[in-house]
């Protein structure tokens, strides 16, 4: 395909270039989604957005006449994110505006679901931990139970790597578990996150819901939003205006950190191909990095200004606990193995479509 000169929606190159090569995976048997509805709730987000445009993309170049429900509480900001689709697209992209806190009643049937919706800035998990706590919990049981009542062909869950705690072990796989401080309201988060996988257990257990947890890394590189105070976002937001990186940690944690539309890749392979009540992790093993490593690595690589430490305690109650920790991916390997991207095009490709940097 002539990348340069297709225009799909007006995207730019670099998203034409992620959609296609999903799209060009023989590994995946596309045709299992030929005229399926398919829902995927906080679809606005960045992972749930790019994930609607996956399966519009593959949904055009093959012909299969996908129906893609994007979920969101806000009409505008669903219609901002998916403006040139919408144009293209009307009749295979629709938009659902409900809160999944609430009880699933809809008029189609879903015969796939990739449940996304979750609040995930850590300043939101302090100031409000019930309802962190709430959406998360009741959302996934709404959904859960949704699959159920329907009989869906199959759901995927999208967990976090912060389930797993602080741990001894470095390489872990998915029955390793370490210790967390559950009193801490930036656990609110967390907690939830592991009694909503233990929910998905149950009712595949119990009902023979088809559910597949994915438990996520770090997620990164597509356009970044106005409002997202995730770390890389910071440092990218010093890269735009040449001002150093401030750390308000001493930056040691260690962990992988994966492309958005690599996460995307594997939450689509575990929906198609994912061992019903089955947990997999999803990440890059390839960017085994620290902040500090991170921070001196974009530094230096776009000649900023030296690192600034602001260390106090009253920040650190905003982030979750110094862990070093390596997930461990055969699981998902063993369906599906693709080469993976870099932490630095990462960067750059999140540098170029948040027009923080030119191509």
């Amino acid at each position: 395909m002539d990348l340069q000169s297709n225009n799909w929606c007006g995207e730019h190159d670099i998203t034409i270039a992620d959609l296609n090569f999903i799209n060009e995976d023989q590994i995946l048997d596309w045709t299992l989604l030929k005229n399926k509805n398919i829902l995927i709730t906080g679809g606005s987000g960045s992972i749930g957005s790019c994930i609607v445009k996956t399966l519009l993309f593959i949904s055009d170049k093959q012909g299969l006449n996908i129906k893609l429900y994007a979920n969101g509480r806000n009409f505008e900001k669903l219609s901002q994110v998916f403006k040139k689709q919408r144009r293209y697209f009307n009749k295979n992209l629709y938009f659902l505006v409900y809160d999944v806190n609430q009880e699933l009643q809809f008029d189609t049937k879903f015969d796939f679901i990739v449940h996304c919706a979750n609040i995930t800035d850590s300043q939101s998990m302090i100031d409000k931990p019930v309802e962190t706590i709430n959406t998360s919990y009741n959302g996934t049981r709404n959904v859960l139970e949704y699959a159920k009542q329907n009989k869906i062909d199959s759901l995927v869950y999208l967990s976090s790597i912060e389930v797993y705690g602080k741990t001894n072990n470095i390489e872990i796989d998915e029955d390793d578990f370490g210790l967390l401080n559950f009193l801490n309201l930036r656990s609110s988060y967390t907690e939830s996150k592991r009694l909503t996988e233990l929910l998905c257990k149950s009712y595949f257990s119990e009902y023979k819901v088809p559910v597949r947890i994915a438990r996520l890394t770090q997620t990164f590189g597509t356009k970044i939003s106005n409002n997202d105070r995730r770390m890389y976002s910071q440092f990218a937001e010093s890269i735009r205006d040449n001002k150093p990186i401030i750390l308000h940690t001493e930056g040691k944690t260690k962990k992988e950190y994966i492309y958005t539309f690599d996460a995307v890749h594997c939450i689509l392979t575990l929906l198609i191909k994912g061992k019903d009540g089955e947990v997999y992790n999803v990440s890059n093993p390839e960017n085994y990095l620290s902040v500090l490593d991170i921070a001196n690595f974009l530094t230096y690589e776009y000649k900023l200004p030296r690192i600034v430490l602001d260390i106090n305690s009253s920040n650190s109650i905003k982030y979750s606990q110094t862990i070093d920790i390596k997930l461990k991916i055969n699981k998902i390997k063993e369906i599906n193995s693709f080469k993976m991207t870099n932490i630095d095009k990462m960067f750059y490709n999140a540098l170029v479509l948040s027009n923080y940097l030119k191509s």
